[in-house]
């Protein structure tokens, strides 16, 4: 009785390769492994301006990421084994079922391109592959997917995905054919079936460890654009899923411990905090003054013209920085919007994981509104789309700031909007509005 079952548990994994169950995951290996292959040579095209790596990095590169494509598809290839060993109740109509079949594989093929084409374009817009950005861009699916629609062609860039899954699961049902076949024991089912699941569970613990240890490989230590080409994009969207952050030494620039020690030098003793001063004669200190910040989002240093660039985007602000202060040393705390505003309301540089705004317990923290309210003024928040966003106005709100945002304003009032929000000259005519009351208010 022994012998019969050892001999059953070899030879069941076996047959399956021939059966429905087994013919669906050889293909879904295939058709991950070409994917994968193909969008890492593609982002290898795009990177390669930027990319300084030597032969042998790149050869690491190909090398790490067909290791990590190949072990994630084999855990899919379990999982779709498993499945199908359970599920098959016996063998229909040989027509039907291949044709079911094919459409089964166009779908998954159509699926597979979409996620390659969002990651070409995330590579684009971040040169690094999925990471928690993604996964906060699927929370907030109104804004982004607005964007999308507004930013690119969707119709066009996604209609060939049809027929392509259809060419692909053509070609995968002559690669590998069904061969339809009765349905088998239960004890032979739940044998393939266990057997197909400790390969899917060896194959992705071991695709995600090699995924992750990208970063540690020697070849390619020094080089952040070579760690993310070796890595696989939906792999390094379930490990940011899971771990709820950004690693922080992978994309801050970071200097030895022992060195930032050492140039802090000892901690001064706690001093009593200086006393705030206001200047101005006493004409101009008894009028209200109002104090007004303004974050403008994916406003870079190079499309200003004080700062080299040429065609002329800027021109008040350029007159402004002319005619004012402008700090030239200055340099952005994080890879998001989100950092900034923890950085000019707060003072805090970015912390590892999640923004300071998008935590929990960030109430009653201090910051540039809490110290302006203590000083009657009216700190005021506003932002011209849905402060929901990134949960601005829940940390605005907790910190002493009062929230004016796209709900706030009547729609005869909003000359434009998008997926992010109103013009952000409506945003300045709701400033001086809320300005000029102040002002009557003397406040």
């Amino acid at each position: 009785m022994v012998r019969g079952m050892c001999k059953s548990f070899l030879v069941a994994p076996r047959r399956a390769l021939s059966h429905q169950a087994g013919a669906n995951a050889a293909a879904a290996f295939l058709l991950l492994l070409g994917t994968w292959t193909a969008t890492r040579i593609v982002l290898i095209a795009l990177a390669w301006p930027t990319f300084d790596a030597q032969p042998f990095a790149l050869l690491v590169v190909v090398a790490r990421g067909l290791a990590v494509d190949a072990l994630l598809a084999l855990s899919v290839a379990g999982a779709a084994l498993a499945v199908g060993a359970l599920s098959h109740a016996g063998a229909g109509h040989p027509r039907v079922s291949r044709f079911g079949r094919r459409v089964r594989l166009a779908v998954f093929a159509a699926a597979a391109g979409f996620v390659a084409i969002a990651e070409v374009l995330f590579w684009d817009e971040f040169s690094t592959r999925f990471n928690f950005i993604a996964v906060d861009y699927l929370v907030y699916t109104t804004e982004v997917i607005g964007n999308i629609r507004e930013s690119y062609p969707v119709v066009s860039m996604l209609a060939p995905l049809v027929p392509a899954g259809g060419l692909v699961a053509w070609l995968l049902a002559r690669a590998v054919p069904l061969d339809v076949q009765p349905a088998w024991r239960p004890r032979r089912r739940a044998l393939v079936a266990l057997a197909a699941l400790a390969v899917c569970g060896l194959a992705a613990r071991a695709g995600m460890a090699l995924n992750e240890s990208a970063d540690a490989a020697g070849a390619l230590r020094a080089d952040a654009i070579a760690q993310e080409l070796a890595r696989n994009g939906p792999a390094s969207f379930v490990a940011a899923f899971r771990d709820n952050e950004l690693p922080f030494r992978r994309f801050y620039a970071t200097i030895d411990d022992a060195r930032a020690r050492r140039l802090a030098g000892p901690w001064p003793r706690a001093q009593a905090a200086p006393r705030i001063v206001r200047a101005g004669s006493a004409s101009v200190a008894a009028k209200p003054r109002h104090v007004v910040v303004i974050q403008v989002e994916s406003l870079s240093a190079q499309y200003l013209g004080v700062f080299g660039n040429p065609e002329g985007l800027t021109p008040n602000l350029d007159r402004l920085a002319r005619g004012g202060v402008s700090f030239t040393q200055l340099y952005a705390t994080g890879t998001r919007t989100v950092r900034g505003l923890e950085a000019l309301s707060t003072g805090l540089p970015p912390l590892p994981g999640q923004s300071i705004v998008r935590r929990p317990g960030i109430e009653g923290l201090q910051t540039l509104g809490s110290a302006l309210a203590e000083h009657g003024f009216d700190a005021t928040f506003l932002y011209g789309g849905y402060g929901y966003f990134d949960n601005m106005n829940a940390f605005f709100s907790g910190n002493g700031y009062r929230i004016v945002d796209q709900s706030s304003v009547p729609e005869n009032e909003i000359s434009f909007k998008n997926a992010w929000g109103m013009a952000d000259e409506d945003l300045y005519r709701q400033t001086l509005r809320l300005a000029d009351a102040g002002h009557a208010r003397q406040q």
